[in-house]
């Protein structure tokens, strides 16, 4: 079962719609402190991009799931994952750099942003940007701190 769902979570990015297109993080702001701050930033859309759930992914991805799996506790948590995802990935409006953290705005609803927010530390945590630096932030239009994240162990 885990397979199942770690299978269709890893696929969860690639969707090539044009709907997708507007809604993602494509469309975002990029902003560094240098150069390569600048290049930081651009490296984590095209990650995003790649690794994402945008809007109208869940779904899609529910779909995937055999009905006997999906009233196990990992379905849920699945679910969870992809809603948080959607919530932040559809609606990011910069993406910045400075002094290696990472911080995205993004325009989440007041009700998601616990869940937007482990999707993002999550997702972070992922990237090769997080490796040696903690304190990337999800933040929300008005620049209010949703979540910092903590140090990768990776």
């Amino acid at each position: 079962m885990a397979i199942v769902i770690a299978l269709l979570l890893a696929g969860c990015g690639s969707g090539d719609s044009a709907s997708s297109v507007a809604s993602s993080p494509s469309g975002a702001t990029i902003e560094g402190d240098t150069d390569t701050g600048r290049e930081m930033a651009l490296e984590v859309q095209r990650y995003l991009l790649r690794n994402c759930a945008l809007p109208g992914t869940l779904p899609i991805a529910l779909r995937e799931i055999p009905r006997r799996l999906r009233q196990s506790r990992l379905y849920r948590s699945y679910k969870r994952i992809i809603e948080g995802q959607e919530q932040m990935c559809g609606r990011i409006a910069a993406i910045e750099v400075e002094n290696r953290r990472v911080t995205i705005r993004s325009d989440i609803e007041p009700a998601k942003e616990k869940a937007a927010g482990a999707a993002f530390c999550n997702l972070i945590a992922g990237s090769d940007v997080a490796d040696e630096v903690g304190g990337h932030e999800l933040q929300n239009l008005a620049g209010k701190t949703i979540v910092r994240c903590p140090p990768s162990n990776l």
